[in-house]
């Protein structure tokens, strides 16, 4: 999967947890945060997932952003989350914004990704 990279947050001995981003759901279809891309089989970083809400069938998911971990430090503090998203409906896009303050626009159609 070929996505973007979001450069890692600032070393942290200490951080939170991330803000919760809730789903959001347009014209039968819900899409939401991948909350643990490892047990997914997913590399780090941050995905969408669309689901049919009648079918619950997954219809894509998507890598919004890559992030590239560092194996000499502590691994959970160079995640990456997101911190918000919203919908643009007159552009049909969800606007992802993550930890970092970067904005990417997914399609809601087939989710590709642009800055």
């Amino acid at each position: 999967m070929d996505c973007p990279p979001d450069t890692p947050p600032a070393f942290s001995a200490s951080r939170g947890r991330p803000a919760f981003v809730p789903p959001v759901i347009h014209a039968g279809v819900r899409y939401e945060p991948v909350e643990n891309p490892a047990a997914a089989g997913l590399p780090p970083g941050g995905y969408v997932v669309a689901t049919g809400i009648g079918s619950g069938e997954r219809l894509w998911i998507s890598c919004v952003y890559q992030s590239h971990i560092d194996p000499h430090i502590e691994a959970d503090v160079q995640w990456s989350f997101f911190k918000s998203m919203r919908l643009d409906a007159a552009l049909n896009e969800l606007l992802v914004e993550s930890g970092k303050g970067h904005t990417y626009h997914v399609d809601l159609r087939d989710g590709r990704v642009h800055k």
